[in-house]
């Protein structure tokens, strides 16, 4: 009986060593584990952000260049289909909208009046180099944007209206080597009639 109980107790023992080693080692294994798959954690988190965030960034500004071509190629082809107006005394001609009305009574601008639309009319003046640097660093732009049409330098500024309620306005500037034009107003067409303003100088 006392080797029978001798026996017993030292598989008893022998279990609960096995027993506590085998949660030891599943403890260590854990540990170990942990330790290779998070060593730098918040570095790979930081990583991650940062794709997440370029990615975005170029997606948005893809976008917007898209935007942009696809309402320039737009606007081309609307000139076009669109008359032309020379002003010998400006130095300067470009296409307008058929049935729109023209007056020239300035010596510096020409206007282009829709007859059946009061709130659309654009107009295009002559201006100088000093002028135009003065507007593009007013506080009141909100953006601008460059591009080439026709050989020539084509800025379009968005700029802060004044009054609580007021929309944004653009202007249109368009730049030779010996002269330049502001192209302002509110139309569909802004952007068809800025794309055809050639000087003639």
């Amino acid at each position: 009986m006392k080797k029978q109980t001798k026996s017993k107790s030292s598989q008893a023992s022998t279990r609960s060593e096995q027993s506590g080693k085998s949660t030891t080692t599943q403890r260590s294994r854990k540990r170990g584990l942990t330790k290779t798959l998070h060593p730098n954690r918040w570095f790979i988190w930081a990583i991650a952000v940062m794709v997440i965030v370029l990615g975005s960034l170029f997606a948005y500004i893809t976008i917007s260049s898209l935007n942009d071509s696809s309402e320039q190629s737009s606007g081309l082809l609307q000139s076009r289909q669109m008359p032309v107006y020379t002003s010998v005394t400006l130095g300067v001609s470009m296409q307008y909208p058929t049935g729109w009305v023209i007056d020239n009574s300035s010596s510096t601008a020409i206007t282009f009046d829709n007859p059946q639309n009061n709130s659309e009319s654009i107009t295009v003046s002559k201006s100088t180099a000093a002028s135009i640097a003065k507007l593009e660093k007013s506080s009141n732009v909100i953006s601008k944007s460059n591009y080439i049409n026709n050989g020539l330098q084509l800025t379009v500024l968005t700029i802060k209206a004044v009054g609580h309620n007021s929309s944004p306005i653009k202007v249109g500037i368009v730049q030779s080597a010996k002269s330049a034009f502001v192209v302002t107003g509110g139309s569909d067409q802004f952007t068809a009639i800025l794309n055809s303003v050639h000087p003639l100088q």
